[in-house]
């Protein structure tokens, strides 16, 4: 188990839970974090995994860009004999495909997935990034199913020591 970036790891720039929506002006769940970083920076696997999703938002602007999360890429891992995805947010546009990351690949920790962006919906550039407990993603927005992704990575990274 790693962070989605090498080191220095980002700042944290909204972190999981409720909070006032930048864009959509309500109060709403938000069921991860956002890295603030520059774009181009490699987005990385967190832990080895199959892609279950990798492109555009299926949320679309007016203009037929990507609106919601962007581009985005979504891993499905077992950890610990317990099911999670991975979903990596906002990413920039083209990257996915020099990585030649696509649905139904297997791949390894640490492996690229693609750069950090700015697209779709958002207000800077930043990797949202999220971890679901389940087999399959399933979108809610009360956080139901979401877990607190640094937590959750930093617990991972102690068990894995202990082994």
């Amino acid at each position: 188990m790693r962070y989605p970036f090498d080191k220095p790891i980002p700042k944290i720039s909204s972190p999981y839970g409720w909070r006032f929506h930048p864009i959509e002006k309500i109060r709403k769940h938000h069921n991860g974090v956002d890295y603030a970083v520059e774009i181009g920076r490699p987005v990385r696997a967190i832990a080895a995994g199959k892609v279950i999703y990798a492109g555009p938002s299926t949320i679309k602007f007016p203009n037929g860009e990507p609106g919601g999360a962007g581009y985005i890429v979504r891993l499905s891992h077992k950890i610990n004999k317990e099911w999670i995805t991975s979903s990596y947010y906002h990413l920039k546009k083209g990257s996915i495909q020099a990585a030649e990351i696509k649905v139904g690949d297997v791949v390894l920790e640490g492996e690229k997935l693609g750069e950090s962006g700015n697209t779709g919906e958002s207000t800077g550039p930043h990797l949202h990034f999220e971890i679901q407990r389940g087999k399959r993603y399933v979108y809610t927005n009360n956080g139901t199913r979401f877990t607190e992704p640094t937590s959750y990575i930093k617990t991972q990274i102690a068990l894995d020591k202990l082994k």
